[in-house]
């Protein structure tokens, strides 16, 4: 017979958050105490909520580590407050095996990934192997262009000389002349009006927008209510809920459920203060 403490804190230190829990939840149940329970239960609604959310991609690993962390060092403080008298025969009595879980341990890699890079990789080659063909591998003129450059004679100074000193515009439309008894008129000849060109106007740009934006709140996998509060999330942030009047606190990085009125919570992750069911800092 082993004491339980040694043992939950072994797994925790081990990685096997998981397996952590469900011992925890074994032996409250064993020793019937409801309020350490209930505080192991919330920290489990929370891991499987964040294993549902990384393996359905919601979020990326740099939510996950964080997260799982901050569910770790709180099972560390549930499993140092375990009584010295607990033992493992409630375990023993239950089956409980370690390696029944957190098979996988530490952040689960996602399928494919390996794939995606080196498709990648390969795409990335093709691109650049055909644009730098052209330099590498130029094309040659043809043999005959080439020669017909070479034949064709240029101008010579003399002949450049003999050339009229003024040619007459291409675009320079002939004179006509018209005699008449009295007397001879030249008209020029008129040329067709020419209007502006028909400027089409461009089509009317019709601008949309791909962002979205989702500031339900959203409850944990299991509902965690506490003092009328429950804790879930608005958008990526943490918030809390009045069961009763339906107000909202909101937004905080980190958030413990209530407890005694009061809530532990931060906005930053780093600087964390108590709340009362208002939002308000309380010691």
């Amino acid at each position: 017979m082993q004491y339980a403490r040694p043992i939950i804190e072994h797994l925790l230190t081990k990685g096997k958050l998981e397996a952590a829990i469900e011992g925890s939840l074994i032996l409250c149940r064993h020793y019937a105490d409801q309020e350490r329970g209930s505080m192991v239960a919330q920290h489990s609604a929370r891991y499987h909520t964040l294993m549902t959310d990384f393996h359905a991609g919601t979020i990326n690993d740099d939510d996950y580590r964080p997260e799982r962390a901050r569910i770790n060092r709180a099972m560390l403080e549930v499993a140092h407050a375990i009584p010295a008298d607990w033992t493992d025969e409630a375990l023993t009595q239950a089956s409980f095996s370690p390696q029944a879980y957190d098979k996988a341990t530490g952040i689960p890699q996602q399928k494919g990934r390996g794939w995606w890079l080196a498709l990648g990789v390969l795409g990335l080659l093709l691109v650049l192997g055909i644009g730098l063909r052209e330099y590498i591998f130029p094309l040659k003129e043809p043999l005959q262009t080439q020669t017909e450059v070479l034949q064709k004679p240029s101008d010579s100074p003399q002949q450049e000389s003999q050339k009229p000193a003024q040619e007459a515009p291409a675009n320079t439309k002939p004179t006509i002349i018209k005699k008449t008894d009295a007397k001879t008129r030249v008209q020029p000849q008129k040329q067709p009006s020419q209007l502006p060109p028909i400027q089409e106007k461009p089509p009317a740009s019709t601008s949309t927008t791909l962002a979205t934006s989702d500031e339900r709140f959203r409850s944990y996998g299991k509902s965690m209510v506490a003092n009328d509060m429950e804790l879930g999330y608005m958008g990526s942030k943490k918030a809390f809920r009045n069961v009763r009047n339906k107000e909202i606190l909101c937004c905080y990085t980190d958030a413990e459920p209530f407890s005694g009125g009061k809530a532990w919570v931060s906005k930053d992750g780093v600087n964390y203060f108590y709340i009362d069911n208002k939002g308000k800092k309380v010691d």
